[in-house]
């Protein structure tokens, strides 16, 4: 297993940014393929908001998460430090957490 850190975020707001980063990728190569994939990405993070919106207030069921997002994420290693260089975005499934903390890594 692995360690990561990193700022808990949304899912709407992790595709978002998950959208802004493939715009970054992509517009050198071709700007409308950038920013078609940025808002195909912003749009799949507000529709995924509105299916759980949907399923919470209309049809009155709890909605069970299945993954976690983190924002500024950075693997710990195994002497335990976090690397300094700017973070990442990481995506996890909530299954597969075998313990986690709240707080900052020093």
């Amino acid at each position: 297993g692995a360690v990561v850190a990193g700022r808990l975020v949304g899912e709407k707001a992790f595709f978002a940014a998950y959208g802004a980063l493939q715009e970054q990728v992509w517009k050198p190569v071709n700007p409308l393929l950038g920013e078609q994939e940025r808002t195909r990405w912003t749009e799949h993070g507000e529709k995924r908001q509105r299916e759980v919106l949907d399923q919470l207030y209309k049809q009155f069921r709890p909605v069970e998460p299945e993954f976690i997002h983190l924002a500024d994420a950075r693997y710990v290693t195994g002497n335990g430090r976090v690397p300094a260089q700017a973070g990442m975005l990481w995506r996890g499934r909530l299954s597969e957490v075998g313990g986690f903390s709240v707080g900052t890594v020093a």
